[in-house]
Formats: structure tokens, sequence, C-alpha cells
């Protein structure tokens, strides 16, 4: 917006004035993604950020920025203090050069490491989390089918009415328990 209005000939002390704006923030605004890989930018395009965040990205090359930005989304922290702790955490040869944030408490090349480490690990237990929850949705759908047959057939209903009464009542529960959490998930 602001950048269209400057190529239409408005003054940047102007769109401040409308803006209420400093003529200084203005400017860093129109250059906030300059220097920023597209797929980052995009990545963040629906979320709100501080310009620290975009300070924080330009630290770092290119597929590090899409790569913190995917951080930053997946953990729902679109913060400059969590951008920059990703800057803190990035190995030197991820970072642009002369790129270096000054560290309150130096974090030595063998904790980088070991985060690094951590950090793949966590992604490989995510991927396999992900793998495994489609095979137990599918045997999780399978058997709800399966019991919902048994409990609408009326021998097999009438002998667990009969001789066993708690046993009825607790698959019957389950059953609506079931039902009540598809409908909610299909409402969602």
């Amino acid at each position: 917006m602001i950048r269209a209005a400057l190529a239409q000939g408005a003054s940047e002390k102007r769109i401040a004035e409308v803006l209420r704006m400093d003529v200084r923030s203005i400017r860093d605004r129109v250059t906030l993604l300059d220097g920023i890989a597209p797929e980052a930018a995009s990545i963040l395009k629906n979320r709100q950020a501080t310009p620290k965040v975009f300070r924080m990205l330009k630290k770092m090359k290119p597929y590090r920025q899409i790569e913190a930005a995917e951080m930053m989304v997946a953990a729902n922290k679109v913060t400059g203090a969590y951008a920059e702790m990703i800057v803190v955490a990035t190995r030197p040869d991820a970072l642009v050069d002369g790129a270096r944030i000054k560290k309150k408490d130096e974090i030595s090349p063998e904790d980088i490491a070991k985060m690094e480490s951590e950090m793949d690990r966590l992604r490989q237990d995510c991927q396999a989390v992900e793998d495994e929850i489609g095979d137990t949705m599918l045997s999780l759908v399978v058997a709800k089918s399966f019991m919902a047959r048994l409990l609408r057939n009326e021998n097999i209903h009438g002998h667990l009415k009969h001789y066993h009464g708690d046993l009825l009542s607790s698959l019957v529960a389950t059953m609506n328990a079931i039902s009540a959490d598809n409908r909610i998930t299909e409402r969602e």
C-alpha cells in the first residue's frame, strides 16, 4: 500500500502525516521485505509480524529464512524474540556475510550442534506421528463400524442386555462419545 502510494507520486512526508506515523517508519516499511526470500514472505504474509522479525530474517541466507519462517508459523510464535533466538541458534554458514547477533551468553558450537540434532529428531518424530495417525484413524473407523453393526444386531444386543448389562452400557456410551466427536469434527 505504501509502495503503491509512493509509485503514484505521494511523498513520504504526506503518507506519514495521513497514517500518523514517523517518516522513518514509512521508509522502514517500504524496505521491509528487501532481502527477504519470497517464499519466506509468502509463509508469513497472513501473520502479524513486527519489523524486528524481518530484521532478524535479513541476517540469514534465503534457505534459512524459509526454515525460520516455517518454524515460527509451526510454533505459532511470529515474534522478534523468537526470530532472534533462531538467528542465535543458526550456524555461521547459514548467516549472511558479517551478520552476527550480540549474544548475552555465548553459545558454543557444541550447543548449537546439540540443538540442531534435537530439532532434526523432533522433525522426524513429528513425521512419524503424522504417518501413524492415518493408520490409527483407519483402524478406529473400521472398529467403530464393526461395533455399530454388532450393536444393531438384535440377537447380540439382547444377549448383552440380558447377561452383560454393564458391558452393553459401556459400549453404547463409547459409541455415543465417538459419534458426538465425529459431529464436532464435521462442524469444524
